[in-house]
């Protein structure tokens, strides 16, 4: 869904990477998986309004919990934001219109995709 929103909103093809992240993610809260799914990608999801505002203070709150509340169990470990960034994290390009504006300045360019 987040995909479709964002084509309509662009009027542009998300580009596919061949990207071989090999990640299934789960939650109990949408807003945690795309909080997730920002650090795998090395964005920063306070410039990402639909993750941002995710955690805001409204009506119809999507969780009543804060980011940095986020634990990532993987292969039996317990993980933070920047720990999933750090050891599972790639950097992306993001789609047209967004480059500059939503990566992590201390990502690695390296291991740009």
């Amino acid at each position: 869904m987040e995909d479709s929103t964002i084509y309509r909103f662009y009027a542009t093809p998300i580009p596919k990477p061949d990207v071989a992240l090999g990640a299934v993610t789960f939650a109990r809260s949408s807003a945690f998986a795309e909080l997730c799914h920002a650090a795998l990608m090395h964005y920063n999801w306070k410039k990402i309004k639909l993750i941002s505002q995710a955690f805001g203070s409204f009506p119809y709150r999507l969780t009543k919990e804060t980011p940095e509340s986020m634990i990532v169990r993987c292969r039996g470990k317990e993980l933070s934001y920047q720990d999933v960034m750090r050891v599972y994290g790639l950097s992306f390009e993001p789609p047209k219109g967004w480059v500059g504006d939503i990566e992590m300045a201390s990502a690695s360019k390296e291991s740009s995709h």
